[in-house]
């Protein structure tokens, strides 16, 4: 599920700007896709989130490469400059 999610099966992710630009840190990380905003994307999301939050509660590891970043915005850390330096370089 996570490979069908990584190799642009479904439109949720893409890959990060250092991927892209092969620059800087995080380079395998993907992030949201700002693109995916109909109704059926919001659905795909929801699920995303279920199956997120099944491999927490189940001690299942599933190899989810999304940029530190999301993961800090799940957990509601504080942001700074560094982070989004770790996904985009350029953009920093």
């Amino acid at each position: 599920m996570v490979r069908d999610l990584e190799v642009g099966t479904l439109p949720l992710l893409v890959k990060s700007p250092n991927n892209k630009n092969d620059h800087g840190d995080n380079r395998e990380c993907f992030v949201i896709n700002s693109l995916s905003k109909t109704p059926t994307h919001a659905d795909m999301f929801r699920f995303l989130g279920v199956l997120i939050g099944y491999s927490f509660r189940s001690k299942s590891c599933m190899p989810f490469n999304l940029a530190p970043i999301f993961w800090k915005q799940l957990t509601e850390e504080e942001l700074g400059e560094n982070d989004i330096k770790g996904f985009d370089t350029y953009s920093w």
